[in-house]
């Protein structure tokens, strides 16, 4: 897996994520392009590389005497997901983030967020905040394993269907000053 930016050929399959996960804010993909060419906005996707193998008539099963089969579409890279940032001065927003349903749990959303936090870190972010439904109960867990607390709840912040937004935040550490020869200060 690698976490890059997005490009203009992504788009499809990011909306196309964002549709299947419920909780995810259903945005235009001009809403993305406009956030991935504003100086404080970036948007990264999860990208799966490699052959996909395909199912087959028997009984679904990918595996062949000669191996797995590959479509030329599986070839190309996937996008597993995608999360969508916007930095103000030392702080930033987590907009918009989602995995598709068949990579969950499987550190898709980690790994955005890990390097999400490595960029704004390096940009001088000293927090991030998010809203996340509260009734999400995967994300939350994803966000608090990342480091996120729980600051405050928004009633009746998300409509359709109407739910409360549950307001989280967290710390990112100032990144180490590099001297020299690679060491840290006061080492």
């Amino acid at each position: 897996m690698r976490i890059r930016d997005l490009s203009p050929q992504d788009l499809a399959a990011v909306l196309a994520v964002q549709r299947e996960t419920l909780g995810a804010a259903q945005w235009f993909d001009s809403d993305y392009r406009r956030l991935a060419e504003d100086p404080g906005g970036f948007v990264l996707v999860a990208e799966l590389s490699g052959p996909v193998p395909t199912a087959t008539e028997n009984g679904g099963s990918c595996a062949r005497e000669d191996g797995p089969r590959t479509t030329e579409a599986a070839r190309s890279p996937e996008v597993a997901g995608f999360a969508a940032f916007h930095q103000v001065l030392d702080e930033a927003e987590l907009r918009n983030m989602a995995v598709a349903s068949s990579y969950r749990r499987r550190g898709v959303g980690t790994a955005l967020l890990n390097e999400a936090h490595r960029r704004l870190r390096e940009l001088g972010v000293k927090r991030i905040y998010l809203e996340v439904r509260a009734g999400n109960a995967p994300a939350i867990q994803l966000y608090e394993a990342a480091g996120y607390r729980r600051e405050s709840i928004r009633k009746d912040y998300y409509q359709r269907p109407d739910e409360d937004a549950c307001v989280m935040s967290v710390a990112l550490p100032e990144p180490f000053l590099r001297l020299p020869g690679g060491g840290r200060p006061g080492k």
